[in-house]
């Protein structure tokens, strides 16, 4: 789940003829967009992609989409805008935005340390680890390290909550990497300890806060968690991983254990609203305020990483910009939000090869450059 992130090398200009066909979900007007459609398709062809969805955010409200390909290699049915995408490390920002509203709910606080909500297995833990607090864990200074070997065949008997227990009481028995918020180092472990927080403070697992603070008020009703559509069945797209370079389509994920630092999957206009959240626009049942997202938006000084978003500047975005890539090496998803024109862009691919991240740097570099069409 390495974060790459470009889009700032744009070397040439698209001019696009708009042409579209519109139906309105929920107050968010969702429009599949022929100009659009003509990246979605060249950048699907230029990097062999089995299939990709785009889309571009316009505030809260207008959201245009568009889809190329195919779910799944050797088979002939296609990608549509309504398919859902798995989003891998992007993940990330949408548990730290569910743990900023758990903190207005519960004695959950961004300084509350391990010590203060899991007592017992901080007395396990070694003294280093005791006193790493939730805003360490999610801006990725925690001293934890990206995994664990304690991820993998974790008995199936327990919940995914209590799995995280386990292995956290096995993996904060060792050392940190480095002291704690010292040194910024990129760590799943970390989301997922600090999601385990959330889950005691609230007494309600990660999916279900998940559900609870995120996916019910923005109305994303595509969310949900693991590999998408069903097992055996091509009712959605497929991931695609690399075998001796050529794309073996699958239907995995990684363990269970990891869902707070990437097993969310969605739709890219349910996606979208999760990008308008993050532009300032928060839905009237939210319990998250501007002041939190200035939170999350704001490094520590030294830092790029803010609460599951890489923070820097782009000319075309007036100002600071927020990325993140996620990828289980199955499917690759890139975001970019500029607050400062109150414009996101969103692009997932359902491959995990090599051509991926180019690919999805390349659609969106594409759609920032797109010429609005004249009234």
């Amino acid at each position: 789940m390495r974060i790459r992130f470009c889009a700032a090398s744009l070397l040439c200009s698209i001019v696009a003829v708009f042409q579209t066909v519109s139906v309105c979900a929920g107050e968010f007007l969702i429009t599949e967009d022929e100009a659009l459609k003509t990246i979605a398709a060249d950048t699907r062809t230029k990097f062999k992609l089995p299939g990709i969805c785009i889309a571009l955010l316009d505030g809260d409200r207008s959201v245009r989409v568009a889809a190329d390909g195919i779910r799944k290699v050797g088979a002939t049915e296609p990608v549509t805008v309504g398919d859902k995408f798995h989003l891998g490390s992007c993940t990330k920002a949408m548990t730290a935005t569910m743990i900023a509203c758990v903190i207005h709910d519960t004695k959950l606080e961004w300084n509350s340390t391990i010590a203060d909500i899991l007592p017992d297995i901080a007395g396990k833990a070694h003294p280093d680890f005791q006193k790493v607090t939730v805003r360490q864990l999610v801006d990725h200074t925690s001293g934890l390290p990206k995994d664990s070997k304690h991820m993998f065949g974790m008995s199936e008997d327990e919940s995914r909550t209590e799995n995280r227990r386990i292995l956290f009481t096995k993996v904060l028995a060792d050392k940190p990497l480095s002291r704690p918020g010292e040194k910024h180092s990129y760590s799943n472990l970390g989301f997922m300890l600090a999601a385990l927080m959330a889950e005691t403070a609230a007494d309600m697992s990660w999916r279900e806060l998940m559900t609870k603070y995120l996916f019910k008020p923005l109305d994303m009703k595509s969310a949900g968690f693991g590999p998408p559509g069903t097992k055996g069945k091509i009712d959605q797209p497929w991931g695609h991983a690399s075998v001796f370079t050529l794309p073996k389509p699958l239907q995995h994920d990684n363990p269970e254990v990891l869902g707070p630092a990437g097993r969310v999957h969605c739709t890219l206009p349910d996606w979208a609203r999760f990008a308008a959240l993050h532009l300032g626009h928060i839905p009237k049942d939210s319990t998250l305020t501007k002041a939190d997202l200035k939170l999350m938006h704001s490094p520590a000084k030294g830092q790029n990483y803010s609460a599951g978003w890489v923070v820097t500047s782009r000319p075309w975005a007036k100002g600071n910009a927020l990325t993140h890539a996620g990828s289980n090496t199955m499917w690759y998803a890139l975001v970019w939000i500029a607050p400062g024109t109150d414009k996101a862009y969103l692009v997932a691919t359902n491959t995990g090869q090599s051509n991926a991240f180019p690919a999805c740097d390349a659609a969106v570099s594409a759609m920032i450059l797109m010429k609005e069409p004249q009234p």
